[in-house]
């Protein structure tokens, strides 16, 4: 279930992508936007485990990740969005800009206003779709449109 540091390539879970607070090193998952919830869960559950006060008594060992980044980690890959905000920055190193003056981005933003709820789903869905075909063909600038997108169809919502 574990997956090297994008970073070092380690398999220890006290890397250096752990200690920045790489979500999908700190779970121990693989860095995917398919992640299943339930691969996620088990994931979590593992890992909580581990750094459970009972266990950390018996062996008088510090835990390397503490339980409220496990927390927060799983909280972030739970939800879409901010599951495909940690992948773009584990792909690229960057991270998502606040504000976007990408014309493509901003005219789509334009034409969401007149759009109805039905009609945003729909485009929502549609975008989701897009953002796991540009993570498989390793296509981050156009991954980076269809997120700022996926973004304020989100805030629309």
């Amino acid at each position: 279930m574990s997956v090297p540091c994008y970073a070092c390539h380690q398999q220890d879970p006290a890397c250096c992508a752990v200690q920045a607070g790489a979500p999908f090193a700190i779970l121990g998952v693989d860095p995917t936007l398919r992640l299943g919830e339930d691969v996620l869960e088990a994931a979590f559950h593992h890992r909580i485990r581990q750094v459970h006060p009972d266990v950390i008594t018996q062996t008088k060992a510090l835990p390397a990740i503490q339980p409220e980044a496990l927390n927060q980690a799983y909280q972030d890959l739970r939800a879409p969005y901010t599951r495909a905000l940690a992948l773009y920055k584990r792909a690229t190193g960057q991270t998502v800009p606040m504000v976007t003056k990408d014309p493509e981005v901003l005219a789509w933003a334009l034409d969401l206003e007149d759009a109805t709820p039905e009609d945003r789903r729909a485009l929502q869905k549609r975008l989701w779709e897009t953002l796991l075909s540009m993570e498989d063909a390793k296509n981050w600038a156009e991954f980076l449109k269809a997120l700022l997108q996926y973004r304020y169809g989100q805030e629309k919502a």
